[in-house]
């Protein structure tokens, strides 16, 4: 082999399937379900058990930061998608799910902002800024990382 690695080689040897099929649920779940709170489905807001269905826009990021500045996460956004794409080939087997949570959020988020200007957020669970299901995919895949990082870590001592 060249300069790819065994990992590398074999996650693009069909094993990348997992990276685009999760970066498509998740970003068809995503626009589905802001396609349903845009179209007015559902009246705002409305309380489904532990969370409410509202509709609020957030031309910043989490909780708010970089509001005065929406470009930054707009160029934020486009690099996480067009760098996870362009080095699909480079992720290791494992961490293709992890990459298609990301991705597929981080796409879902990027239409919001091309077509709305900002990202449309509506789930409320009262005690947490309001999100979508593109945040949560980014959340959960960066949590897991993390758990990953210092998981790995801590067992090799």
């Amino acid at each position: 082999m060249t300069t790819r690695t065994r990992a590398q080689a074999q996650s693009s040897n069909g094993c990348g399937k997992r990276l685009w099929l999760t970066a498509l649920v998740v970003f068809v779940v995503d626009r589905l379900t802001k396609w349903l709170v845009l179209e007015n489905v559902v009246s705002f807001p409305m309380d489904v058990g532990f969370f409410s269905i509202v509709y609020n826009t957030n031309t910043g990021v989490t909780w708010g930061f970089l509001k005065a500045y929406p470009f930054i996460p707009l160029v934020v956004a486009c690099i996480v998608v067009f760098g996870i794409v362009y080095y699909h080939k480079q992720i290791p087997k494992r961490d293709l799910g992890l990459a298609g949570l990301i991705l597929g959020g981080a796409a879902g988020n990027l239409m919001d902002r091309f077509l709305y200007g900002a990202v449309i957020d509506w789930i409320d669970l009262g005690w947490w800024p309001v999100f979508n299901i593109a945040d949560s995919a980014i959340t959960i895949s960066m949590v897991w990382i993390i758990y990953q990082a210092f998981w790995s870590r801590s067992t090799r001592r």
